[in-house]
């Protein structure tokens, strides 16, 4: 067998590297006519698509009413509870009682936790030994004196009784100081600001339309003392004397007095005659000995001693409230500052909001916020109470801080989703009307009525109504909120006008335009599509003809098969 030169074996692998290099620019070829050729299909069928289709104008006869048109800022954040604490042990100790749980609702001053430990237990058994000393020795001390009758120190005319038949004489006294007067002087005095009276001037007192003369007793800087001869007015009468007002008291008088008791009966009466040591009235129980009065105030310094002290190892509620976390249980050996319980209180809650740098110009302290939960149903109410106008940015967003504040809502617990809604601008009540039934017409804006006898709801096509016969109103527009807009003039509430709408044939499928269109280049597998070449004539449409030992394809390339 003869063998290759090194010649031969070069001009061998050049003829093979043409071929290859030929076979190549052939499939790139054909690839890239069927790529055009389906492209041409597809534009194609949406063509014939497009002519199968219109848009249709109807008319709608709707309403012109009467209301409002808002503008509002929504912001999201969560519920911060106005004031909550945890509460924490004042001493170590232990824990002898706790008194709440979780979710538990509280009172302000209500027992929560109380805690002990050996002095706690000392000084309250000392003041307990005290208390029961001194009650041992009440016992054997004589309560009450003989007495139930209260008399009169001196004769005179009882004036001012303070007291009934059941009446408590210790609050009588702390109230009056006195349980009724004893008049000694047989006359009555009042005081009065006149610079003209001079000692020992007469004058006329006018008691109730009565008459009286007084005499003036005594002046001292402008003030005079006038005195009438008679003490069978009231205490505290109102007098009326050279048209200055007074007031009458007693000249000279006893008080008649006591500790205590309770009256049981009433022996005198108003501006009746006493003679000494006459009867006053008479008590249900003996009132008690100094000595017996002393040790019972004793006994009750004991007793608030003692509640002081337990209040001091006792946590209670700082304010009405709600538990959110109970930390202990009984028995529980506690150090100082040992955290017990946290309680949120009931006055509401606060929710900070970041507003944009466009809508914080709109927001001011007392608007209105509508606010909804996550977890509760219904919308609540809330107000706007601070504004941070201190910038925060990230990247080129800049936002201000506002503080939304809010009742308490039964059952929301801090940290629970929140979204605010301010209203940041009101057109004011209005007639409102759809944006698309204002046209304008000669540079004017008008409404145009509905045809008579239109009804609400009515449709009509734009070859059953003609515009020229219908009523045009010219109208001004106001604010809108991009479906309706406040409209002024001649267009009264409830007054039926027509709304230009414009519709289409065409059924749209988004799968299958995606399909198509994605039919093109195998869809989204990443895969190269599959093509069906019995479809191309050699030449004819465009597919190149195959050619053999490297040598270069013919076809007609611009080809664009059947279109």
């Amino acid at each position: 067998m003869e063998k290759n030169t090194s010649f031969e074996k070069q001009l061998k692998r050049k003829k093979k590297r043409t071929l290859i290099k030929a076979v190549i620019a052939v499939v790139v070829i054909a690839v890239l006519v069927v790529f055009g050729y389906q492209g041409y299909l597809y534009l194609k069928k949406l063509n014939s698509q497009s002519e199968d289709t219109a848009s249709v104008l109807q008319y709608q006869v709707q309403t012109a009413t009467k209301g409002s048109i808002t503008s509002t800022m929504s912001s999201s954040g969560t519920l911060t509870a106005m004031e909550s604490e945890t509460l924490v042990s004042q001493y170590s100790g232990d824990v002898e009682l706790v008194a709440c749980a979780s979710g538990d609702i509280v009172s302000q001053g209500d027992a929560l936790i109380v805690v002990t430990n050996e002095n706690y237990l000392s000084e309250r058994n000392d003041l307990m030994e005290q208390i029961d000393s001194l009650s041992t020795q009440m016992s054997n001390t004589r309560e009450y004196k003989t007495s139930l009758n209260l008399t009169a120190s001196v004769a005179g005319k009882i004036k001012d009784v303070k007291v009934e038949v059941g009446s408590d004489i210790e609050s009588v006294m702390d109230q009056y100081g006195y349980l009724c007067l004893i008049s000694t002087a047989g006359s009555m005095k009042t005081v009065i600001e006149d610079d003209s009276l001079k000692l020992f001037d007469t004058v006329e007192v006018n008691i109730d339309g009565t008459i009286a003369t007084g005499t003036v007793v005594a002046v001292n800087d402008g003030a005079a003392t006038i005195e009438i001869d008679d003490d069978s007015y009231l205490v505290g009468q109102q007098v009326s004397i050279n048209g200055v007002e007074a007031t009458l008291e007693l000249v000279n008088y006893v008080r008649v007095t006591a500790t205590n008791g309770i009256i049981a009966t009433v022996d005198v009466l108003e501006n009746g005659s006493v003679s000494r040591n006459a009867k006053v009235a008479t008590l249900t129980e003996y009132p008690k000995e100094d000595r017996y009065l002393q040790m019972e105030q004793q006994i009750d310094e004991l007793k608030e001693q003692l509640a002081d002290l337990q209040q001091s190892y006792t946590i209670t509620a700082p304010y009405d409230g709600k538990i959110l976390q109970c930390n202990v249980s009984e028995d529980d050996e506690l150090v100082q500052g040992s955290e017990l319980v946290t309680i949120q209180s009931l006055d509401g809650y606060s929710i900070s909001l970041s507003v944009d740098e466009l809508d914080i110009a709109s927001i001011e302290r007392g608007q209105s916020v509508e606010i909804t939960l996550d977890a509760i149903e219904g919308t609540f109410e809330g107000t706007v109470s601070d504004i941070s106008y201190t910038a925060s940015s990230s990247g080129s967003v800049v936002r201000y801080t506002t503080v939304v504040t809010l009742d308490n809502i039964e059952g929301a617990l801090a940290g629970m989703s929140a979204t605010c809604k301010i209203t940041i601008a009101d057109s004011g009540e209005g007639i409102i009307v759809p944006v698309d039934a204002v046209q304008t017409v000669n540079g004017e804006k008008v409404v145009y009525l509905a045809p008579s006898g239109a009804t609400f709801g009515d449709s009509y096509n734009d070859t059953e109504l003609e515009l020229s016969s219908l009523t045009a109103v010219k109208v001004e527009t106001g604010m809108s909120d991009g479906s309706y807009i406040l409209i002024s003039g001649d267009v009264d509430n409830g007054e039926l006008i027509i709304v230009p709408v414009l519709s289409t044939t065409a059924t749209y499928s988004a799968d299958s335009t995606r399909n198509n269109a994605m039919g093109m280049f195998g869809g989204n597998t990443g895969e190269m599509p599959s093509f069906d070449f019995s479809d191309f004539a050699s030449g004819s449409s465009g597919m190149p003809s195959g050619g053999k030992g490297g040598s270069m394809p013919s076809g007609d390339f611009g080809g664009r098969g059947d279109g």
